[in-house]
């Protein structure tokens, strides 16, 4: 989602609702919605996870002005490497909903 972000992980929008949230990045970031939705839901194959915790409330999942949102490829069942355990997705995006307006928050690099 960085190519849609001009290379920015982290990013501020306004939205009471992830559905919101898309819409309002959506019109600083065209291209995201559709990368993010098919019709009127997330695509399948992301993963909603608001504040640190995965929801399946999707679309209607109710944000704060604090809120931290993630997308991230969903992940099914599967073995990986010698020891069994699942791989852990790329990191896709951060999303904070804010009521101070869609600013960009540059990158932080470890």
């Amino acid at each position: 989602m960085r190519g849609f972000t001009g290379g920015l992980a982290e990013v501020q929008a306004h939205g009471t609702t992830v559905r919101e949230v898309i819409d309002d990045l959506d019109s600083h970031y065209p291209g995201l919605k559709t990368r993010l939705m098919d019709d009127d839901r997330l695509k399948p194959n992301i993963a909603l996870v608001v504040d640190g915790v995965s929801s399946r409330q999707g679309l209607r999942q109710a944000v704060s002005e604090s809120s931290e949102v993630h997308f991230v490829p969903a992940i099914s069942g599967g073995r990986c490497g010698s020891h069994g355990s699942a791989a852990l997705p790329p990191f896709l995006g951060l999303l904070n909903p804010s009521t101070n307006g869609a600013h960009a928050k540059p990158a932080r690099h470890a």
